[in-house]
């Protein structure tokens, strides 16, 4: 009995770190950068790319038909479980998050996700 007592007190005591090293897995799976494309009736096809800084901060690249892409410090953003927050011009918004293989999904509630792959 006394033995089964210690597990469960060693288990309630380890668990918070497990969700704190999950949350700092979900952290550095975003880290780096990832494209998608898209296509308007105006734009053409462009791409876009986000940068996820170890630090905190996101920059955009945006490439439009052949001109030569462009980096813009776009805010910053940080993760807790699958939830990515990103603050930019005094707005903040939240997304769903979820990163397999070299795929990263984007959702929103009422709105289409949006599918970037690691580069």
């Amino acid at each position: 009995m006394k033995r089964v007592s210690c597990l469960v007190l060693a288990l309630v005591l380890l668990l918070p770190f497990a969700f704190l090293s999950c949350s700092n897995a979900d952290h550095k799976a975003l880290v780096g950068r990832w494209e998608t494309e898209g296509s308007d009736e105006e734009l053409g096809t462009y791409s876009m790319v986000y940068h996820f800084t170890e630090e905190g901060e996101i920059f955009v690249e945006q490439k439009q038909g052949d001109d030569i892409p462009f980096s813009i410090p776009f805010g910053s953003w940080y993760a807790e479980g699958n939830r990515l927050t990103i603050k930019s011009d005094g707005t903040e918004k939240t997304f769903t998050f979820s990163v397999s293989d070299s795929k990263l999904t984007l959702s929103k509630k009422g709105e289409e996700s949006l599918i970037f792959h690691r580069i």
